[in-house]
């Protein structure tokens, strides 16, 4: 792809031609190729000293880049913009690509910036430190574009096979769980085009978040593409694809279509346990399940490293926060897992009640409300406490969706349920052990003379216990309302306002409102209160609500509820002054 060096009277003959004495890199190029052929994918020849010549710039880019200079454009545009009066041109042929030198943007060394200005690119061009810097990314590019899928995609020569070398260690080193260490060595590989390199670390990078995009690895084998891929919809009548309709939506109110991650042996298993978990709330012992079993987790090939499919499980994917993504990328697995039985999948601490009160989660700011009910398993609530009419379909349990999905495309529009009616669309799971729970995080707004607490209903033959905070100012002041019931029947309860609690029935020492709301009508105290109410709760009752799968909005199993307020009667007023 070279020529014969120049001589040194040959670049003293270029210089006086120019005027000026050429930059070091480009003087030693010259000096063991007098040009080059195939600098990159788009330029044929590169100039020697006998072609090396000043831009004329009679595309008139200058003009254009002049042209679009503001009065705050900064010193490196303007320094830009004026270099197509100045360059030294560099490209003999090529592609509708341009290759100039600047004199004038000189570093400390000496060298001239190069700036590439590539057409079809439609952008301004890109800016190197030297030559040497350009040619070095050329040399990329010329591997890059030859590994791409092509006539030319078997090219090897001994820097592909000693990049392919490095990409053996570094897939080892990834399944060893030194991600970072893999990641770090495959940035040159993958500079390169490397085919293997670019699935490995499209691999790392879409597991850690930092790439959304992961089909355009063209290194990935077909088989870790079958396993780890969304399937494809399949055709219809008509010849359009069966979409799930969220799909269709677009920015943040698109949702994926349904997906359950499969794959096959011990880990596999340990998958479908944990989906069982997440889909019941209990996200924590998920992913402590999806922990223990990584390393028994195989790759199919050598483009494979994890099973980063299950990121898109719509039950487990949520669960995969920043920090468990790195720790799923540090576990041996495979042909590296450590013998012997492995971790052990630990059993997580109770998140108990309190953290509602802590304020932290946006999502429940104006309040919330919930229902326990023991002995009972989270798809039993619908038949005890769901939507009483016959007709209703949303009275059974629905499919696991987020609360922003069933806000917006599950729940009735107002103008589709009377003005009166509350039917809250719950999520459902497990409460601790014997207890279930219906919550909901979109709650209305508490009103003492509509109220009809489903405790008794909830609590056939069993005992269950409902909740409902609500911090909003309208309808009324703050409230926390607590009632208990046993096998059909209220046995007590109490409403908690700024200044006033009303209460029913013999109500327990460890539940009396009075440990923790005041009658003084202080905000602050009445937040408190609400915390240490909710940790007597938990307390007295055993129980607990998941705090990741209900702040981080997991996809939970939902009903709709019956009604939380008593229908009105003929002629009944309500007490803000509404008739039905």
């Amino acid at each position: 792809m070279g020529f014969a060096p120049a001589g040194a009277a040959d670049v003293a003959a270029l210089e006086e031609r120019l005027g000026c004495r050429l930059p070091p890199s480009y003087r030693e190029f010259l000096h063991v190729t007098d040009g080059w052929r195939h600098a990159g994918g788009f330029v044929g020849l590169l100039a020697g000293t006998a072609h090396a010549r000043w831009y004329e710039d009679e595309a008139g880019f200058g003009d254009f880049y002049r042209g679009e200079l503001v009065e705050h454009s900064s010193p490196e545009e303007v320094l830009q913009a004026d270099m197509w009066s100045r360059a030294l041109q560099l490209d003999v042929e090529s592609d509708a690509t341009y290759v100039l030198m600047d004199p004038l943007d000189v570093g400390d060394d000496g060298e001239w910036a190069v700036y590439c200005h590539e057409v079809r690119a439609a952008g301004p061009p890109r800016r190197y430190e030297s030559f040497r810097a350009y040619m070095e990314d050329m040399y990329r590019q010329f591997h890059r574009l030859r590994a791409a899928p092509g006539p030319e995609a078997g090219f090897v020569n001994a820097t592909t096979r000693a990049l392919d070398a490095v990409v053996e260690d570094a897939w080892h080193w990834a399944l060893a769980g030194e991600y970072e260490r893999a990641r770090a060595a495959l940035t040159e590989p993958d500079a390169f085009g490397r085919p293997r390199a670019t699935a490995l670390v499209t691999q790392i990078d879409y597991v850690l978040g930092k790439t959304s995009s992961i089909n355009s690895s063209w290194g990935m084998s077909d088989a870790v593409r079958e396993r780890e891929f969304l399937p494809v919809p399949k055709p219809v009548a008509g010849g359009h694809r069966r979409r799930d309709p969220y799909a269709l939506l677009i920015g943040p109110w698109r949702r994926k279509p349904s997906f359950s991650y499969v794959t096959p042996g011990g880990f596999g298993a340990a998958v479908d346990e944990a989906r069982e978990q997440a889909r019941w709330g209990d996200a924590d012992a998920a992913w402590y399940t999806i922990r223990a079993a990584l390393p028994q987790w195989q790759p199919l090939d050598a483009t494979h490293l994890a099973p980063f499919g299950l990121l898109e499980d719509s039950i487990l994917g949520p669960l995969m926060t920043g920090e468990r993504r790195r720790e799923f990328l540090s576990v041996p697995r495979g042909p590296h897992a450590v013998p012997g039985p492995g971790p052990i999948a630990r059993t997580p601490t109770p998140d108990g009640l309190a953290w509602l009160a802590e304020g932290t989660v946006r999502s429940l700011e104006s309040g919330y409300r919930f229902v326990l009910v023991e002995g009972v398993g989270p798809a039993e609530l619908p038949g005890l406490i769901g939507a009483d009419e016959e007709a209703d379909e949303e009275s059974v349990l629905l499919e696991p969706s987020t609360s922003w999905e069933a806000h917006h495309f599950l729940a009735p529009r107002r103008d589709e349920t009377p003005w009166y009616d509350d039917k809250p669309l719950m999520a459902v799971g497990r409460a601790g052990p014997g207890w279930s729970f219906a919550f909901d995080g979109h709650e209305r707004g508490f009103s003492a003379s509509r109220f009809v607490s489903p405790a008794a209903a909830a609590s056939r033959a069993t005992r269950a216990v409902v909740v409902w905070c609500s911090r909003d100012e309208f309808p009324g002041p703050p409230v926390f309302h607590l009632s208990v019931a046993e096998e059909g029947v209220e046995r007590y309860a109490f409403t908690a306002y700024e200044a006033d609690v009303v209460r029913s029935g013999s109500i327990p020492p460890p539940l009396e409102p009075g440990r923790f709301f005041s009658r003084t009508g202080d905000r602050a105290g009445w937040l408190v209160g609400e915390r240490r109410a909710l940790e007597a709760v938990a307390t007295a009752f055993g129980v607990s609500l998941p705090r990741f799968a209900l702040s981080e909005d997991c996809r939970l199993h939902r009903f709709r509820t019956r009604s939380w307020t008593r229908l009105p009667g003929s002629g009944v007023m309500y007490d803000d002054g509404s008739a039905p």
